[in-house]
């Protein structure tokens, strides 16, 4: 048995239901946020980019990279997380920061940063996957 599997049933035989229950659900937020910092990280934005991005406070996003972010938010960081994937795999990483900050014709002389900022992450990530949607190209 791993020591991670005696702790939890140690938790689990010596708390109440629902404090195991609390810690479960704190536990799972923390994991989920841990993919926030490496986003953040790879895209290349900052704290405040961030908040703007998500409608929220700067203190908020400090509180989502240490803690981990609310389940309520957690479909919007999903769509961050996936567009700095799919970024990741097509660009080289060091190139990513600019390539999200450089104006786009298609996109009315806005960056990929300012249409998440103006529209949200889904807005970005369904960007980003249309950029690089190679099926569109016919031989």
């Amino acid at each position: 048995m791993s020591d991670a599997t005696e702790l939890a049933e140690q938790l689990a035989s010596s708390h109440d239901p629902q404090w195991v229950a609390e810690l479960i659900e704190a536990l799972a937020n923390r994991t989920r946020g841990n993919q926030f910092p490496t986003a953040q990280a790879v895209l290349g934005v900052s704290d405040v980019e961030l908040a703007d991005m998500f409608g929220v406070t700067r203190q908020a996003i400090k509180q989502w990279l240490t803690g981990g972010v609310q389940t309520a938010r957690l479909g919007a960081v999903a769509d961050l997380t996936a567009a700095s994937d799919i970024l990741r795999r097509r660009l080289r990483v060091d190139r990513i920061p600019a390539a999200i900050r450089r104006p786009a014709p298609n996109l009315g002389g806005r960056s990929l940063l300012e249409l998440g900022i103006d529209e949200g992450p889904h807005a970005l990530y369904a960007e980003v996957v249309d950029t690089f949607d190679l099926t569109r190209i016919s031989g």
